[in-house]
């Protein structure tokens, strides 16, 4: 690891998004949605099968206004944003086709119907957004107290990890520098140094192995302190996407180490 103290210090921000998985959305949450999306749509069709009688008028409205509503949720909700407006537009134009389909049923066609469905989109989109952009920042925020929990500090010349001490946790330097040093024959040898954005222990940990130097703070240093757990964990949890692929690297380091062993290389 070659020393990188130009480089700019990696910010909570940063590591939690890097933590974060890849849907932003989780699973039961889209099923929640699902439930809600067929509700909407047997409110539209509800709304389909009221009759044009004075006293029902008011309640046709309501319904309108609603089933479209809910469906402009759950679609902001369960859409990628790049297809928030296609799907709004679509649901509109469905709203539109509705009307005109309900002229078999003996009922005309009703602009203040449409207007209704087009409204209720319109708010349904919109709290699809609020929820979505309250979701993201609890999200962080967590992601952020997290981060925050692992994050440790020394003074400079402070011994990280020991050489031929055991492993159990590896650390990713979010400020500062760190300096590894083997004693051989009774004198240190410097052998690297790790700076911003740099890990170190992970090897040793992920081979099962005692710490091959020892480490030590160069510079005052903040780190991040995590096992292999953890990082799987805040990766979204061991069945995400982020998570699987972190496994598999975590595979193939160990393989390619083992395979450096077995060479005599290093």
């Amino acid at each position: 690891m070659a020393s990188s103290g130009a480089a700019k210090p990696l910010s909570d921000l940063q590591i939690a998004r890097l933590a974060r998985g890849v849907l932003d959305i989780p699973p039961r949450t889209r099923g929640v949605m699902i439930v809600a999306g067929l509700a909407g749509l047997v409110l539209v069709f509800m709304e389909s099968l009221v009759g044009r009688q004075a006293e029902t008028i008011r309640l046709d409205k309501i319904l309108h206004f609603s089933g479209y509503a809910l469906l402009g949720l759950v679609f902001v909700l369960g859409l990628r944003p790049r297809l928030f407006v296609p799907g709004l537009v679509g649901l509109v134009a469905m709203g539109v086709v509705v009307e005109f389909l309900q002229r078999e049923t003996g009922r005309t066609f009703d602009l203040r119907d449409g207007l209704a469905n087009a409204l209720g989109v319109a708010i349904g989109g919109a709290l699809g957004l609020l929820v979505r952009a309250l979701h993201a920042y609890v999200r962080k925020e967590l992601a952020l107290a997290a981060a925050r929990r692992r994050l440790v500090s020394h003074p400079a010349g402070a011994v990280v990890l020991r050489q031929g001490d055991p492993i159990d946790h590896f650390y990713v330097v979010r400020q500062g520098e760190l300096e590894a040093v083997r004693t051989e024959d009774g004198k240190e040898v410097l052998r690297t140094t790790a700076g911003a954005r740099e890990v170190v222990g992970l090897l040793g940990l992920v081979r099962g192995e005692r710490q091959y130097a020892t480490v030590r703070a160069r510079t005052p240093v903040q780190l991040y302190r995590m096992t292999l757990d953890e990082l799987l964990d805040t990766a979204g949890g061991r069945d995400q996407p982020v998570a699987l692929v972190t496994h598999a690297l975590v595979k193939k380091l160990r393989e390619a180490a083992d395979r450096i062993v077995e060479s005599g290389v290093g």
